[in-house]
C-alpha cells in the first residue's frame, strides 16, 4: 500500500506491477554498477578445480625444494661430523640454544598476547 500525494486514501499496488518496477530498478541498478553476473554453479566449480590444481603443483614444487634443501643440510652435517667432529658439536649446540632462545621468545610473546587479548574482553 502507498499513500498518493493527491488522495488521502490508501492506494493498491498491483503485485506484479510492483515486482515489474522492481526488476526494472534492479536491472537499471546492476547495469549502473557494472559488476559481473553471479557466475552458476558450473563456472564456481570449474574456478575451485583449477585452483585446487594450481595449488597442488605449488605444494609439491614447495615439497621438492624442502627435501633439496634438507638432503643437502643433511649431507653437510655428515661431512662435517666426519671431517671435524669438534667444529660439528659446536655448530649443535649453538642450533640448539638458538631453538631453546626462540621456543622461549615464542612462548613468551604468545602468553604477551593471551593477556592482552583477555585485557581487551573486561
Amino acid at each position: 500500500m502507498t499513500k498518493d500525494s493527491k488522495h488521502t486514501k490508501p492506494v493498491h499496488v498491483d503485485d506484479e506491477k510492483l515486482a515489474q518496477k522492481l526488476s526494472e530498478s534492479w536491472g537499471t541498478l546492476d547495469a549502473l554498477a557494472g559488476h559481473s553476473p553471479i557466475p552458476t554453479k558450473e563456472d564456481l566449480l570449474l574456478m575451485l578445480s583449477s585452483h585446487k590444481k594450481k595449488m597442488k603443483r605449488k605444494l609439491w614444487k614447495e615439497l621438492g625444494l624442502l627435501w633439496g634443501i634438507a638432503a643437502f643440510v643433511i649431507a653437510g652435517s655428515l661431512l662435517l661430523m666426519e671431517r671435524e667432529l669438534s667444529t660439528y658439536i659446536w655448530i649443535q649446540m649453538l642450533l640448539a640454544m638458538g631453538s631453546v632462545g626462540y621456543l622461549s621468545f615464542q612462548h613468551w610473546m604468545t602468553k604477551a598476547r593471551q593477556r592482552g587479548e583477555s585485557r581487551e574482553h573486561t
